[in-house]
């Protein structure tokens, strides 16, 4: 019991600091520890509000249909949904590829509480998102149907019910992609290819929600009925309505029995899934001649072995350069008709400013630089021992950025360009500066990790995910596109657009220069110093 209180303090202390950037060598001020926690409250603030919108919408319609009960049922399957997909990598991460994990088992601590510290914190996440679904929810409710305190308490225990079928569920869906990504010569593919379908998915209800919404209303009758075919979500649902407690007792009981049996088969299995390596290609010797590559050369092929080797850095580093590829696929299949449904002439003129823009806005989510410096981790020790200079190791680290940034969006601009039917003289603007913007991306994310790196990290996720330099990076990332969102829409209202579009590439292109040239100097004196 004492090493899993040890254990499980080490890792909430490690979650947040991970969270503000705060490592054992380097403390963080009060200011930027102040900044990620407003950051963290709007994020969270947001999000409730988008929930409680939905069912300002949905809670009327149930409770005139005599459908309440399904007010707290739907949101019952909501959080089941939002936990599952916000924590299924994340579980398999922490489950199956931590990197303390051999370490750990090397010491006199029990498994068990190794595997329980981790499963406490997945938990603690789970019931983070069920409860931004499901309090929302209630709260709508008690204000149009009146509160008690046993819908409050059944609320509270579908939140911990939907808590622990989603780590159940997400942790046997990361053990099958473990199982089966290990058992290819490239696992991070077909991770990707399912955190794709899972983010298309996604996409798809976003855009389609508010159509989604007004169809729900209209089928919420036959919605109610099929709901209350499961009786231990129709006994929920009738918990939150009437306040008996004792209804969602059924459901509870479900779900601990599920978890249990997840932790007996997780608790078999633990040692061998987490320390068996499967999967590794087999490569036969060749007699053939070798060839010797440059510096600079071996330094970025070595960088995009890294990046595209990691599923967690290629997906959420990358995610903007997929998400540039995807609008430009829709640019070029919509956005004709789209230009047709906009008749205001104020607005068509406003056109080459979104061109410019929109790539810009997306190519900003782009941070592959942003957490490269962090991810040395304890190997940094290999580089700084070889005779390499410190700006040839970060030119690398761009150019990386730059090998996979770039190609998307001028993928993208063109896209816009075509959608948007831009005139042929602002064409070269619209390509021109979305492609110096996305370089200038990347060495604010250099710079940004060389001034607040991590380098104590147990998984990839804590400095790919949860680092200051990435929150900082696209937080930079936005507001500079806000400028420049700003001066392009500026240009058009004064008719002055191609001054404008002039003045702002050479703004831009100075400044990456400038960026550069202090990567290449003062960046790697940093560097050095690490």
């Amino acid at each position: 019991m004492k090493a899993y209180k040890l254990l499980l303090k080490l890792r909430l202390a490690s979650l947040v600091s991970a969270i503000v950037g705060k490592t054992a060598k380097k403390k963080v001020s009060h200011i930027t520890t102040a900044l990620f926690a407003f950051l963290i409250l709007f994020l969270v603030a947001t999000m409730v509000m988008m929930f409680a919108s939905v069912y300002i919408l949905l809670c009327p319609a149930l409770i005139e249909s005599d459908n309440g009960w399904f007010t707290l049922a739907s949101a019952f399957i909501l959080a089941l949904m939002l936990s599952f997909f916000g924590s299924i990598f994340s579980t398999k991460a922490q489950l199956f590829d931590a990197r303390d994990t051999e370490l750990l088992l090397s010491m006199p601590i029990p498994p068990m509480a190794i595997l329980a510290s981790r499963m406490t914190v997945l938990l603690l996440i789970n019931l983070f998102f069920s409860s931004i679904v499901m309090l929302p929810a209630s709260f709508v409710y008690f204000y149009y149907a009146g509160f008690s305190v046993g819908s409050l308490i059944s609320c509270l225990i579908g939140i911990i019910c939907s808590a622990i079928l989603s780590l159940s569920v997400s942790a046997i869906f990361g053990w099958i992609i473990e199982l089966i990504a290990s058992r290819t010569p490239h696992k991070s593919i077909i991770t990707v290819i399912l955190f794709l379908g899972f983010f298309m998915l996604y996409m798809y209800v976003c855009m389609q929600l508010q159509e989604l919404l007004n169809q729900l209303i209209l089928v919420v009758d036959q919605l109610s009925e099929a709901a209350s075919a499961i009786k231990p979500l129709y006994m929920l649902g009738l918990a939150g309505e009437n306040g008996s407690i004792l209804y969602a007792l059924p459901l509870l009981g479900i779900s601990i029995l599920i978890f249990a049996i997840f932790c007996v088969v997780i608790s078999k299995t633990f040692i061998m899934l987490s320390t068996t390596k499967r999967g590794v290609a087999k490569k036969s010797y060749d007699s053939s001649e070798i060839k010797a590559s440059g510096v600079f050369k071996t330094l970025l092929h070595k960088e995009i072995t890294r990046f595209f080797g990691s599923t967690t850095y290629l997906l959420n580093a990358g995610m903007g350069a997929i998400m540039q590829i995807i609008l430009g696929i829709m640019m070029i299949g919509g956005g004709n008709i789209a230009l047709e449904e906009i008749q205001i002439a104020e607005l068509r003129d406003l056109l080459p400013a979104f061109a410019i823009c929109i790539p810009c806005f997306i190519g900003s989510m782009v941070e592959i630089t942003a957490p490269s410096v962090s991810l040395e981790g304890s190997s940094l020790w290999i580089l700084r021992s070889l005779p390499l200079r410190a700006s040839d190791i970060l030119r690398a680290k761009l150019a990386l950025h730059a090998l996979v940034a770039c190609p998307s969006t001028l993928f993208c601009a063109i896209a816009a360009c075509i959608g948007l039917g831009i005139s042929a003289p602002i064409i070269p603007f619209a390509i021109i500066i979305p492609t110096v913007f996305a370089v200038l991306t990347g060495e604010i994310g250099l710079i940004m990790n060389l001034r607040f790196p991590r380098f104590d990290w147990l998984s990839e996720a804590q400095p790919v995910k949860q680092g200051a330099s990435v929150g900082l990076t696209m937080l930079l990332g936005m507001l500079s596109t806000m400028v420049l969102m700003i001066a392009c829409i500026a240009g058009c209202i004064y008719k002055i657009a191609i001054p404008v579009f002039l003045l702002v590439t050479v703004i831009v292109s100075v400044i990456g220069l400038v960026l550069y040239k202090y990567i290449c100097t003062k960046g790697a004196e940093r560097f050095n110093r690490f």
